[in-house]
């Protein structure tokens, strides 16, 4: 039983259709709106469009989002990169005098090079240690943004942090050698 067309909680206010077409989408619109037009000439069409259009159309804020998230973060990345360089080269320049005498008394420079990148990339471990409690305590809000990957997945994690790190051995590699180039003589003598 139908209700009475003078009760409005059953008239239909909007009405979609999907239609399947092997033809161009264009040419599918302009067929359905002669068919729509030919029923009722009163009726209004609008949001017309290919399947493809709409969803990308409704995609388009979470993408825009998504690319801007991803730009920071290579720009966080580089600059992490620069600024860990410049904090070991200034505890270089600030250990020459120790390492001059290092030197001096014949420790190999590349020992003493790898040492000095170590205590840098103990610094950035240091740093990917607290990005990860961070990223896990902020998994809800990350979730919202992420298509079929967990904010927490281990794999993610882990591959993210050991792109940290081997960003981190060449910033630190850098001073290291240099440290390792100093001539014992001329570091003592500049004291």
């Amino acid at each position: 039983m139908l209700p009475p067309p003078a009760d409005t909680r059953w008239q239909p206010r909007d009405l979609a259709f999907v239609v399947r077409t092997s033809a161009e989408p264009a040419a599918a619109v302009r067929a359905v709106r002669a068919a729509v037009r030919q029923l009722d000439p009163s009726l209004p069409i609008y949001n017309a469009a290919a399947l493809s259009d709409l969803v990308a159309r409704s995609s388009a804020r979470r993408e825009l989002v998504l690319l801007l998230l991803a730009a920071a973060s290579i720009i966080a990345v580089v600059l992490a990169a620069i600024g860990l360089y410049g904090v070991m080269a200034y505890v270089v320049s600030l250990r020459r005098r120790e390492i001059g005498i290092r030197m001096a008394l014949g420790e190999r420079p590349l020992h003493l090079g790898l040492a000095i990148a170590g205590q840098g990339v103990g610094v950035a471990a240091l740093g990917v240690v607290s990005g990860t409690v961070a990223a896990i305590g902020l998994a809800r809000v990350l979730g919202t943004l992420l298509f079929d990957v967990a904010p927490s997945d281990p794999a993610i994690l882990s591959l993210s942090a050991a792109f940290v790190l081997a960003l981190a051995g060449p910033a630190t590699w850098v001073p290291g050698r240099y440290a390792a180039s100093v001539d014992p003589a001329l570091a003592l003598r500049a004291e």
